[in-house]
């Protein structure tokens, strides 16, 4: 009982006892809200079916998860087979230096879909169909759809021309492969270039493991079928 009575001592000493104090509690309150909205329509709309979303159901909870061609290849696979698919990091290192995805527009795959949705459709006049995800969202679909083993590989130059190619979580083979692709015409690389070749230098190949889990643009994935 002494120990209820000092935490509710304790908690009426923390709460504000003037109007300043109270308003700003509450501006703090406010201002939390807006910075979460935007991870509340992430989360919310990344785990819908592509065509349950929308400007108007952004806000809507899902009502299924979905598995996107994933469950189609499951079924299609016999007991033990293994499916590969190449594919771009939708949070891809290239996209935040202005690379464009099949929008063909800057920036609309890191935005929330309902937004990249209303962006393509002011810019281009059409929706925004470019169904990519992170190698989380990958691993979900997948693991959702029934398939187990699933490995992740980074790829270089490009998912579709896959000449290079390492198990994510290893930055020491980012660091070569990115020697050899900023050495074949170093007096002609842009400012980003330069900039990306001196992050990869400088940053430890334990971090950069890490950030490649999600930074890297290209993904070769590998899963079987129990």
């Amino acid at each position: 009982m002494s120990v209820k009575i000092h935490l509710l001592r304790n908690l009426r000493e923390a709460l504000p006892r003037t109007p300043g104090q109270w308003l700003i509690l509450f501006v703090l309150a406010l201002a939390m809200i807006f910075y979460l909205l935007p991870v509340y329509v992430m989360v919310a709309n990344g785990l819908k079916e592509a065509q349950g979303v929308s400007l108007s159901t952004m806000w809507n909870l899902p009502q299924s998860l979905s598995g996107g061609g994933f469950i189609g290849a499951w079924e299609r696979l016999r007991p033990g087979g293994w499916l590969y698919v190449g594919i771009e990091n939708r949070f891809g290192i290239s996209y935040f230096l202005g690379a464009m995805d099949h929008s063909y527009l800057k920036y609309t795959s890191l935005l929330p879909r309902p937004l990249a949705d209303w962006v393509t459709r002011r810019r281009r006049g059409h929706a925004y169909r470019t169904y990519t995800y992170s190698p989380i969202g990958y691993r979900r679909l997948l693991e959702g759809a029934g398939f187990g083993e699933i490995r992740f590989f980074g790829v270089m130059p490009t998912y579709s021309r896959p000449i290079n190619y390492w198990p994510l979580g290893d930055g020491i083979p980012i660091q070569r492969f990115a020697r050899v692709l900023f050495s074949e015409k170093p007096n002609t690389l842009s400012f980003k270039s330069r900039l990306a070749q001196r992050m990869v230098e400088l940053v430890p190949p334990a971090l950069l493991a890490a950030g490649a889990k999600f930074l890297v643009p290209h993904l070769l994935i590998v899963a079987r079928r129990p």
